[in-house]
């Protein structure tokens, strides 16, 4: 997989859509903060990274 700049919108997000486009890798703690407690992620398929489920990230929103 090759690197590329992230986009002003994951940018602000403060997460990046995996390619498989069910699951997001999150850098900022605002991200991580809309979190359901407990929830700790779940295993991409395709990537085979613990990632979070985007559902998860946008459900609070």
């Amino acid at each position: 997989m090759a690197a590329r700049q992230l986009t002003q919108e994951e940018m602000s997000k403060g997460y990046k859509v995996c390619p498989c486009g069910k699951y997001a890798h999150a850098f900022r703690a605002s991200a991580l903060d809309r979190l359901p407690k407990g929830y700790l992620g779940e295993l991409c398929q395709e990537c085979g990274l613990l990632m979070i489920a985007i559902d998860k990230l946008e459900e609070s929103k």
